[in-house]
């Protein structure tokens, strides 16, 4: 592998590293692309393209799956077990309102509370907001302001829809999210 190669996958690595899922942050990110390009490479048929296309169309597949294995949802078990009773009042004929009662019930709910924790890393915590004083606290309000008045005008209306409550997709969340942690070090 000749050093043209490796900046292609340096390059490639810093522009897919950008979009963070779940639990992964940019640092993993970088190291996956690598492994995935570095194991791609031996694949690599010259008379079916360039390498560049190979191993970006390789990155985003592979990405795409492993964002599916991050951010997968965990089906109930209740569907489809025999004592179900749908439309019912009380769903499970076996164990009636006392789920918990069910193995498959409570391996289900701890798989969503691993995965849960997996993907909100980062939690906000009362006992912080507790111990802030002074200049440490801020306003909502000021906070609001400020970052409207910063966020830049491609953004802005998407982070007022986001502060209404009102729904924006995954792709400019993810932008919002980064341009905020930009203005915030700033």
């Amino acid at each position: 592998m000749n050093q043209k190669d490796l900046d292609l996958i340096h390059r490639i690595a810093e522009e897919h590293s950008n979009r963070v899922f779940g639990y992964l942050t940019k640092e993993d990110l970088v190291s996956e692309i690598w492994e995935i390009c570095l194991n791609a490479m031996p694949e690599f048929n010259k008379d079916l393209g360039p390498l560049e296309h190979f191993l970006r169309r390789t990155v985003k597949n592979r990405l795409i799956n492993r964002f599916k294995d991050v951010t997968k949802s965990v089906r109930s078990p209740c569907s489809r077990c025999p004592h179900y009773n749908k439309g019912e009042k009380v769903e499970c004929g076996l164990y009636r309102n006392n789920k918990n009662l069910c193995r498959k019930w409570r391996n289900y709910q701890a798989a969503i509370q691993s995965r849960n924790t997996l993907l909100n890393v980062v939690g906000y915590s009362t006992d912080i907001a507790a111990h802030k004083t002074g200049i440490d606290v801020v306003d909502d309000s000021d906070l609001a302001k400020f970052l409207l008045d910063n966020i830049g005008d491609k953004l802005r209306g998407d982070l007022v829809k986001l502060m209404e409550g009102r729904k924006i997709t995954k792709a400019k969340l993810v932008q919002i999210q980064q341009k905020i942690k930009y203005i915030l070090k700033e």
